[in-house]
């Protein structure tokens, strides 16, 4: 029901009247169609009333009975008395009393004086009558009836000439009678104009109005009747919708009026109304509990941080008065979040296939015509009108400036006083350059030319997205120590003056060895163990963080900052640019340890491709301690694990927001990438993980987009599934602080696990390693019960993982099969492992005791090997050791 109540409360708001009164009403009917209409009595009124004599007799009455009973609350049912025509039922006019009635309408204040709240029943309020005669008699009736029209000027004119006059005389509720003759969508209107215009007045929809009515004014219900169902327990869609202020009556049968029963709708939140008949036995209604029901009341009674049913898995139903019962599964969201979007931003058009959290980036191929994409950005989404700036349109101008050119000092080819060489077409080529500073001011006009055509126009734009790809890396400059070319060209870069008196100092200042002399050709084109002398192992990286730092810092300048001027709260970012810090080392896809520097981010986000890619990662030093691992596979889980942890250590770094790239679940990788969870649930783990750290914006790399839009499709699923179980205004995204950094958690555990607090609970999304049996993470549960749940994972099931405190919120249809969302206590202990069988020692969850014999009873097993070989008696089995590992095969009681 989650679309509807989003859609509900945006259409139409929640409940915007007097608060929600559950003291009971006595209801009080003057007028009957037993009564005989005569000259004397030409409006039907009871005659036992008196109203012949005016209204202080009844109003007594009415005063007498509240006295002995209880009530506070009091409606009169046809003050105005009724036609003699019985299909015409109770009068429109209700206000419309006779000569001597009127006169002594101030008799209603009496009700104020006396402490009851005091209201009208609006006879037939939906319709008007024809004619209307405001002191109609025997002679003067109304001979038709018509159903009211909001735009009809006499109509309205009629609605609220009753209306004023039932303020006048102190109504503080009135029942709008058969108000379902007027047509929903004048209703609608009508009512906004009775909140308007008598805000602390409750109004009630006599036939059970729709729910959309509903957030304007209350509901009138009787049990039984007119096709209504037995009441059994609260109106928990009304609370769901955010109407739970709006009163609902229950109307009470004779054989209903006992105190019990009265108690018993009030803790569901109801408000009781009864006739007024004399031959009642007296109902003592004085001090009732207006207390509702532990399961429906808001409260969090237990402490567990679940609210109300079906959210406290401890609540039977929404009538249940505790929430420490058995109860039923968890539900989660509780009531009362207020749900966000996620968005994702793509490459390429998805729009056929209507996926309404996915938008397409408008492509920007030439900064020189804004004219040719501005109607396109202007048709896009509110607040996502988002432009792909593609490098082709400015980055030539900002690296290959000729004023930004390398000095020619005698190292390469020279040309106008710049560095280059000579291609196989003996043409000269410029080496590339380190300095870009004209380049900076070349793209900076480019755009501001177009921005500012864009802002003249008044195009909105939102977000901007650059790929600039460029880089001064090693690798990006010149790689090969025995070309000429290439050592010529890093003497060239070390021999301009700006080296020395810029660059070298920045390098030294990173850790560059020998400091102040180091060679670029000896440290960097000759790298690691190539390096001269050997301590500069690491000159390369020192280089390369560097230059990252610096091209990131040319292209803000030019690109991110120039919109920014333009549109101040425009979210803008580059193609991987991000943070990373010492004390997080991750290694890149390469395997390369980040050990220098921080990084940068560009306009207003950092940035990096999640694409799970393994390269040269699989035999690198990945924690940091100087020796390469081979123990890191290409494995999918591996790869999946890689990139989680990358993004961990850049949101560690730095608190700048971070948007990820992410490629779409079919690609297969291309020769600069293995893509490892191609295909499957890893990549929408891996997804929801990211959006758990709390990344933004998804920028779709969608290139290489199935035809059909299935990438795109497990896309959008999973931002929802996100945004259904954690991405609230009330949520915390600290799941970067809660997971435990160290090396054993962040290479060697067969788990992996992502926290956010919200609703003081703590989420958790849990994606263990499956094993070659397992399908699914339900069937790597091994023990499951109140106190923690216990999964058995790894390539060969060795390593069990305890959850403590943890219950599992269940999908209907889950997007990912391979993870699991936990519900535990904030302060609830992190999850942790515990051994198998083998080790000597017998230790909790462990089922055997390392001698063979099993401890547990007929359900347990020491591990999963099927292999056991048993000896032993009818009523106990032992295992044998397998390999001198103790009780390695599985081991079950007969």
């Amino acid at each position: 029901l989650y679309p509807y109540k989003e859609f509900f409360q945006s259409t139409y708001g929640s409940y915007t009247g007097p608060p929600r009164d559950l003291r009971p009403i006595r209801m009080k009917n003057v007028a009957n169609t037993a009564a005989e209409f005569t000259e004397e009595n030409p409006r039907g009124y009871n005659v036992n009333d008196r109203l012949n004599e005016g209204w202080q007799h009844v109003i007594t009455e009415i005063l007498n009975d509240a006295s002995a009973t209880g009530y506070q609350r009091a409606i009169i049912w046809l003050p105005s008395g009724r036609y003699m025509n019985p299909s015409f039922n109770m009068p429109s006019q209700f206000m419309d009393f006779l000569p001597h009635l009127e006169e002594d309408a101030d008799a209603f204040t009496l009700f104020d004086q006396n402490g009851i709240d005091h209201g009208f029943w609006w006879g037939r309020a939906g319709e008007v009558p024809d004619p209307i005669y405001p002191y109609w008699d025997l002679e003067h009736q109304p001979t038709s009836k018509h159903p009211a029209d909001y735009y009809d000027s006499n109509d309205m004119a009629f609605k609220r000439g009753q209306l004023e006059k039932a303020l006048e005389r102190g109504a503080h509720a009135i029942g709008l009678d058969a108000v379902g003759e007027m047509a929903a969508n004048h209703r609608w209107l009508w009512f906004n104009e009775l909140r308007e215009v008598a805000p602390d007045v409750t109004f009630i929809h006599e036939g059970s109005g729709p729910d959309f009515l509903h957030s304007k004014i209350g509901n009138w219900y009787k049990p039984d009747r007119w096709r209504r169902p037995t009441q059994l327990g609260p109106d928990v869609l009304v609370k769901y919708l955010g109407n739970e202020q709006s009163e609902i009556w229950v109307l009470l049968n004779r054989t209903e009026r006992t105190r019990e029963n009265v108690q018993e709708l009030i803790s569901w939140g109801f408000t009781p109304i009864a006739g007024f008949r004399r031959i009642d036995p007296d109902v003592n209604l004085y001090n009732l509990d207006y207390t509702i029901v532990a399961c429906h009341d808001n409260i969090d009674n237990d402490g567990d941080g679940f609210v109300d049913w079906p959210y406290d898995r401890e609540c039977e139903s929404a009538a249940d008065n505790t929430e420490n019962g058995e109860g039923q599964d968890v539900v989660w969201p509780p009531i009362g979040l207020s749900k966000q979007k996620s968005w994702a931003y793509a490459w390429q058009s998805v729009t056929e296939f209507n996926y309404n959290n996915i938008v397409d980036l408008v492509t920007v191929t030439n900064l020189e015509h804004p004219e040719w994409v501005i109607d396109e950005v202007n048709n896009q989404p509110e607040g996502h009108h988002a432009l792909l700036v593609r490098a082709y349109s400015y980055n030539d101008e900002l690296a290959w400036n000729p004023l930004d050119c390398i000095e020619h000092t005698g190292y390469g080819v020279e040309q106008n006083g710049c560095a280059g060489y000579l291609d196989i077409d003996n043409q000269w080529n410029p080496f590339k350059s380190i300095w870009r500073e004209n380049g900076v001011l070349d793209v900076t006009r480019k755009f501001t030319q177009f921005f500012n055509y864009f802002y003249n126009n008044n195009a909105q734009v939102d977000l901007v997205v650059l790929d600039t790809e460029e880089g001064l890396g090693r690798w990006n400059i010149a790689t090969d120590p025995n070309n000429p070319d290439h050592v010529a060209h890093w003497n060239a870069i070390e021999h301009d003056a700006r080296f020395d008196f810029e660059i070298r100092q920045q390098l030294d200042a990173l850790g560059f060895l020998p400091p102040g002399t180091a060679s670029l050709v000896n440290t960097v084109l000759n790298y690691y163990q190539n390096a001269i002398p050997p301590q500069a192992y690491y000159n390369v990286l020192v280089w390369n963080a560097l230059m990252a730092e610096r091209v990131a810092n040319y292209v803000d300048q030019s690109t991110c900052a120039v919109v920014s001027q333009f549109y101040p709260s425009v979210t803008c970012s580059d193609y991987n640019n991000y943070y990373w810090s010492q004390q997080y080392p991750v290694p890149e896809r390469n395997g390369h340890i980040q050990r220098f520097g921080t990084g940068r981010h560009v306009g207003t986000h950092q940035t990096q491709q999640v694409y799970a890619s393994i390269n040269g990662v699989r035999n690198s030093d990945m924690d940091g301690d100087g020796i390469r691992d081979s123990w890191f596979r290409p494995t999918p889980y591996n790869a999946f694990r890689l990139k989680l942890n990358a993004v961990r250590a850049l949101m560690k770094s730095s608190n700048v927001p971070f948007q990820p790239w992410v490629a779409p679940r079919s690609w297969s990788g291309d020769a600069a990438f293995t893509y490892q969870i191609k295909n499957t649930d890893l990549w929408q783990e891996l997804i929801l993980h990211l959006k758990m750290l709390g990344a933004k914006e998804v920028l779709y790399w969608n290139a290489r987009e199935s035809s059909d839009g299935s990438d795109a499709q497990y896309l959008s699923a999973t931002l929802k599934e996100f945004d259904d179980m954690a991405n609230f205004d009330q949520t915390t995204f600290n799941g970067v602080d809660k997971f435990i950094w160290d090396d054993e958690h962040l290479w060697h555990q067969d788990y992996t696990y992502t926290s956010v607090d919200v609703a003081n609970r703590q989420l958790m999304r849990f994606t263990p390693l499956l094993t070659s049996e397992d399908t699914n993470a339900d069937e790597a549960i091994e023990i499951i019960n109140s106190d923690k749940i216990v999964y058995l994972v790894g390539d060969l099931m060795t390593s069990r993982v305890v959850v403590e405190d943890a219950q599992i919120v269940t999908r209907a249809n889950p997007v990912s099969q391979q993870g699991h969302w936990l519900l535990r206590p904030i302060d609830a202990t992190e999850p942790y492992t515990v051994s198998v069988c083998g080790n000597g020692l017998v230790e909790e969850y462990e089922q055997c005791d390392d001698g063979g014999r099993c401890m547990g009873d007929d359900t347990t097993f020491c591990t999963s090997h099927v292999d056991c070989d048993g000896i032993g008696s009818e009523d106990e089995q032992y295992c044998m050791p397998r390999d001198d590992d103790g009780c390695t095969a599985q081991c079950r009681l007969s």
